[in-house]
């Protein structure tokens, strides 16, 4: 975790297996990855994942505002509020 520019910074990482869309039956797959990266966007961040360069892991980055992005009338309710308590938080 480091904090740059009015952004933080966060990494995580494992050493498993890695991902593989086409090795990962279809019923094992969801919308995990997809709502973490539309809840950064909310946020007015971005969120990669990618598998370890060693291809033994996956790697998630995020980078979000200190400050979260104002809110979005078009947002679904559950980013709202997701955003509306980060923004009381904050």
């Amino acid at each position: 975790i480091a904090e740059r520019g009015g952004y933080v910074d966060i990494e995580v990482s494992d050493d498993g297996g890695g991902l593989n869309a086409a090795t990962t039956p279809s019923h094992e797959r969801g919308f995990g990855i997809l709502g973490m990266k539309e809840r950064a966007q909310n946020l007015g961040g971005v969120l990669t994942v990618s598998n370890a360069a060693d291809m033994r892991g996956v790697v998630v980055r995020a980078q979000l505002p200190i400050r979260p992005a104002p809110i979005d009338a078009s947002m679904p309710v559950s980013n709202k509020a997701t955003y509306e308590h980060r923004a009381a938080v904050a």
